[in-house]
């Protein structure tokens, strides 16, 4: 019998009851991880109501044998009754659907469930348990993935997918009854839900379900190999188009047999690979949920919390300092300012979180410039010391900053030893023992060093086309995005070419030169090495002539083949990149985003010390503190130019907040 809607008051009694059997034990100095296991009693018929026993474990006791399941939670009021411990409960439907099925094939003894295995009304179990959820999957004999009952197509598509060869994918019909079934299956929600990246990468033997059928989940990494190996041939593009069986299905990125390599890198690699395109009930899920999968640096400096307030009940630690901590992690990780590479070039507007944080929501919006820069050293700048050394915090300068009321109150957070001691850092020479930033322990600013090289004076947004839905939509806004990139440099270039004195004048190319270098952030596009690995190089001065064709001059202009060298590097480097000139005639490309330039006139061009890229930083008025906006290319100073001229006394903190 369905118990649908079953009152909040109702469970969380039921919940006190149930679990004050079997609490944790703690012991001092630290806890024992334990963990409760449920047996689902057996029955002879499957409509049978559920019953079954929870019992507490130890989780490193080497002969614990247990199985997991990974599930999606699904609509929490549509809830079935269960019997557990003799405590009449309720659990979701998908799960009670998951259940009956293991029950039926005798494999739902063991079994770890995060609903039922933990107390969802403490704030603190759950906590600690969300902290060894991945010592949970990876410990498990099995990991059982249940995608939901099975449909009139599912049984067609498990049998595909669990007999996938590449000889049947080359064979793919988008009309036939198990390839649509396929398609359907990655349209589960369990695909876009964050918490089972975790749950699938750290299990042993991860088994997808759906109903009786069951596949290994290499299988369907086996399946997306050959799918993406076939996609792109001429003669199946059409056909493979017609029903794309990956379109929008964010775990794709994870379906490869070997996706255990990714385990233990950092949190910053964490963020862009996984964030975009999962779902989560939280906004702290979106860091809690890949913790378990990030180095030990990330899940030192992050506390997993979901405590609440008594009286409000909103979350003590709130969402945006998680992300916060967060944000920090990457720092502490690289020991550069490289994380800037990934900070928010438009804020998350709920939460509004400090300009250096990180894009938790969509990390994948800006285009990137793919150019490796030359990075502002972290302790001597070259052996010749035409520019200074290395330099110390002044941390008497903030707390003595009358416009920086919270640093001043708070002081700053330097590293611990054991990152102080890390595999990047350079400890033999004691010139180099200093750190490279500097954050608030409110984690509102972070302070750096580095050089202003130029105020912006003019900026020109790169107009922005949406992507179509279906192929040929998606065909005709890359033409309506070329048609309108093109158009744009055509009246940057008459800009440029005119008007003040420009720093490049007196270079061999001159201004024009320094033009078409700055749309492709002085780039080639996809130039492959020995190896086969995209190594982008920079074009010659004959690759001049590929620009004039497509601006419509010279020999070349009507031979696309030819002009297409210079309009694809452009095009893409352009995307959501607005052309920026400065004070001094500096050219570059700097953040935009849509329509609206995240980069303004009075913006500043700086370098700061362990950046790889030169960013744009906006004073904020009244304080002496500033904003980041992005990073940018700016033809000229990228490869170390700029930083061999400069003098000591240019050198500058910068407080970002």
């Amino acid at each position: 019998m369905a118990c649908d809607g079953a009152s909040h008051e109702f469970l969380e009694r039921q919940a006190a009851i149930l679990y004050n059997a079997s609490k944790f034990r703690h012991h001092r100095p630290r806890p024992i991880a334990q963990i409760r296991l449920l047996s689902v009693h057996q029955s002879a018929h499957a409509s049978d109501p559920l019953t079954g026993d929870l019992a507490t474990r130890e989780l490193y006791n080497p002969d614990l044998q247990y199985d997991a399941l990974s599930y999606v939670w699904g609509d929490e009021s549509a809830r079935e009754p269960m019997v557990l411990n003799g405590v009449r409960t309720t659990i979701t439907r998908n799960l009670a659907d998951a259940l009956r099925c293991l029950r039926s094939e005798g494999k739902a003894r063991h079994l770890w469930a995060d609903a039922v295995c933990i107390n969802q009304y403490d704030a603190n179990e759950k906590s600690s348990q969300i902290a060894i959820m991945g010592e949970i999957y990876s410990g498990a004999e099995r990991t059982y993935i249940w995608l939901g009952r099975e449909n009139e197509r599912s049984d067609l598509a498990m049998d595909l997918v669990a007999n996938i060869t590449e000889e049947k994918m080359a064979m793919f019909d988008p009309n036939a009854d198990e390839w649509l079934g396929v398609y359907q299956l990655l349209r589960r929600d369990w695909w876009t839900r964050l918490w089972v990246i975790q749950e699938a990468i750290l299990s042993r033997q991860p088994i997808v379900k759906c109903g009786v059928k069951e596949a290994h989940l290499e299988k369907f990494a086996d399946l997306y190999t050959y799918w993406d190996r076939l996609f792109y041939e001429h003669d199946s593009l059409d056909r493979f188009n017609s029903l794309n069986l990956f379109y929008k299905v964010p775990f794709r990125g994870f379906m490869s047999r070997d996706n255990k390599r990714w385990v233990g890198v950092g949190l910053n690699i964490w963020m862009v690979i996984s964030v975009d395109g999962f779902g989560c009930r939280y906004m702290r899920d979106r860091v809690y949920g890949i913790l378990s999968l990030a180095g030990p640096i990330a899940k030192r400096r992050v506390g997993i919390s979901y405590a609440r307030h008594p009286t409000t009940q909103q979350f003590a630690k709130s969402d945006r300092r998680v992300l916060q901590e967060a944000s920090t992690v990457p720092f502490f990780e690289l020991r550069t300012l490289t994380p800037f590479l990934m900070a928010q070039e438009h804020n998350t507007p709920m939460l509004h979180l400090p300009s250096w944080c990180s894009d938790w929501l969509s990390p994948g919006t800006m285009t990137a410039i793919d150019y490796d820069g030359a990075a502002f050293p972290m302790g001597h700048f070259n052996e010749s010391n035409s520019i200074p050394g290395p330099w110390r915090m002044h941390k008497d300068r903030y707390k003595s900053a009358s416009p920086m009321t919270a640093v001043r109150s708070a002081g700053w957070r330097a590293r611990t030893k054991s990152e102080a001691k890390g595999p990047n850092a350079k400890l033999k020479d004691p010139r180099q023992n200093y750190d490279a930033f500097l954050f608030s322990h409110d984690l509102e600013v972070i302070a750096v060093r580095g050089y202003i090289v130029d105020i912006v004076d003019f900026v020109g947004v790169t107009p922005w086309v949406e992507v179509g839905v279906t192929l040929e939509e998606q065909q005709e806004s890359k033409r309506e995005r070329a048609r309108q990139v093109r158009k744009a440099v055509q009246g940057w270039e008459q800009l440029v070419a005119g008007g003040k004195a420009s720093i490049y004048d007196k270079t061999i190319g001159g201004r024009k030169e320094a033009f078409w270098r700055t749309l492709i952030a002085n780039r080639e596009f996809d130039m492959e090495d020995k190896n086969g690995d995209i190594n982008p190089s920079i074009p010659s001065h004959d690759f001049e002539q590929y620009f004039d064709a497509w601006m419509g001059r010279g020999p070349l202009a009507d031979d696309e083949n030819a002009f297409r060298n210079y309009s694809r590097p452009a095009i893409f480097r352009c995307t959501r990149r607005a052309l920026i000139t400065t004070e001094k005639g500096y050219f570059g490309l700097a953040p935009a985003l849509g329509t609206q330039a995240a980069t303004q006139v009075g913006d500043m061009v700086c370098i700061l010390r362990g950046a790889l890229m030169p960013c744009i930083l906006r004073p904020s008025p009244g304080t002496n503190c500033c904003t980041f906006q992005g990073i940018t290319y700016v033809h000229g100073i990228v490869g170390g130019e700029y930083l061999r001229q400069v003098k000591i006394e240019d050198l500058q903190e910068f407080w970002i907040k």
